[in-house]
């Protein structure tokens, strides 16, 4: 298989995967579509805000600072509003319109949907721009070398070689860190369910925070080693497995005996 084969496993093979996950999870746990619809419109919304608010910054840094002090500040405030955005897009879609959302099993559906979701569209966005370079990447290379920019070309030059070289250990590294950002939007999503739920602003702050520190770590070891950056995201990762399955995000610490109304369980599970 080429590298265009491999590049078609990697974007159809997460999308399906995706669907499959989703058609699996809503059998076994038995949450609603609505659930998983409203976590799959949260993280859109949550984009098209952080756009609107950090383009202009971002465009500000690249105009007035040195370029070498622009860069790190533009990935600043790209590690900094995701959590900010995403996990604040979650708690007004769950507090304001997915009223429903408000168990344990609703929360992981709406978690799976915004993990899902965004897998698909990065997962489907970087598999044709994959495919576009592969077919006309010495067009776009001879467009950006007329513009003078050795960094842009240098940079080309560097994606054009890594999808030349492309292998199957590639496209599982990709699908196995998308597995672990939708387990992380689970969790993300069960702890703002809880901060709607009990009204607790420091829960929505946690989760900002928790959020911020995961693409920090992602940023931060990327470019010094995968290895210590898949390891570092399976740690943390493992550690909010724990918090879903026995923690304070299992469902027997969500649910409890009462839901936020102080009505019984079962009685909080029936209310739209």
């Amino acid at each position: 298989m080429g590298p265009l084969g491999y590049v078609l496993l990697q974007g159809i093979g997460a999308i399906v995967g995706v669907v499959v996950l989703w058609l699996v999870a809503k059998r076994k746990l038995g949450f609603r579509w609505a659930a998983l619809g409203w976590g799959a419109l949260a993280f859109p919304l949550s984009q098209l805000a952080r756009v609107a608010v950090i383009s202009p910054l971002n465009a500000g840094f690249e105009r007035f600072l040195e370029p070498s002090v622009a860069v790190t500040a533009v990935t600043v405030v790209l590690v900094l509003s995701s959590g900010l955005f995403e996990e604040s897009a979650r708690w007004v879609v769950m507090r304001y319109w997915a009223k429903g959302v408000r168990s344990w099993r609703e929360g992981v559906g709406f978690g799976l949907g915004h993990g899902g979701i965004e897998a698909i569209l990065l997962m489907g966005n970087a598999m044709v721009s994959n495919v576009a370079m592969l077919q006309f990447g010495d067009v776009v290379r001879e467009q950006v070398a007329r513009t003078g920019d050795t960094k842009a070309l240098e940079a080309l030059d560097s994606q054009v070689e890594l999808l030349n070289t492309i292998g199957f250990t590639l496209v599982a590294m990709g699908w196995y860190e998308r597995i672990l950002a939708i387990i992380f939007h689970v969790a993300m999503s069960v702890l703002i369910l809880r901060a709607v739920r009990e009204r607790k602003w420091q829960l929505w702050l946690l989760a900002v925070l928790l959020h911020i520190a995961f693409n920090t770590v992602a940023v931060t070891l990327a470019p010094v080693s995968y290895t210590a950056l898949y390891i570092a995201l399976t740690a943390f990762t493992a550690v909010v497995v724990w918090a879903l399955a026995a923690g304070p995000l299992a469902r027997r610490a969500v649910d409890g005996s009462r839901d936020v109304a102080g009505l019984p369980a079962n009685v909080g599970k029936q209310m739209p």
